[in-house]
């Protein structure tokens, strides 16, 4: 169990140490919901939370895209890697259980995570949906028209 600890500490520790101190309270933005994959923007929204609550100075839209970015990278870690396939702007932790660390250190810095607010209404969950009841939606234009162009292809081919 040791091991486990150790080896989440080392993830937490080469993300923060010797960094600025805007790189632990971006970890703790990314802890601070249910939802288990965040997107960018809902993450800036509880980084600025946080940092208002505990009178902490912000980075801006754009310095938060670029050094939150740097969470990804080889050099810190990789702490935080994509979530969806093809979906650009959406984030999880590389392991569940560096995200439970991430909390407790944020609990240990005096700043409160609400762990039972959720950003994502789609959420993965092991509901079974029929089939014939559900609809397609589309997210997003782009999701739409390949959609479309999917559907010409296969009625063509029948």
């Amino acid at each position: 169990m040791s091991s486990v600890a150790e080896t989440l500490k080392y993830d937490y520790v080469q993300a923060t140490h010797c960094r600025a101190e805007y790189f632990h309270h971006m970890l703790w933005a990314m802890a601070d919901s249910g939802d288990l994959q965040r997107e960018k923007k809902t993450i800036f929204n509880s980084y600025h939370h946080i940092c208002e609550a505990r009178g902490y100075s912000q980075l801006e839209s754009k310095q938060f895209d670029r050094q939150f970015s740097k969470l990804k990278t080889q050099a810190f870690g990789q702490v935080i890697i994509p979530a969806l396939k093809g979906r650009k702007g959406w984030f999880r932790f590389k392991e569940n259980m560096l995200r439970g660390y991430v909390r407790m250190m944020a609990e240990l810095n005096g700043v409160t995570l609400d762990f039972d607010r959720r950003f994502t209404a789609n959420e993965p969950s092991a509901q079974a949906v029929s089939y014939r009841t559900a609809s397609y939606q589309p997210l997003t234009p782009v999701e739409n028209t390949l959609y479309r162009r999917e559907q010409r292809q296969l009625k063509n081919r029948s």
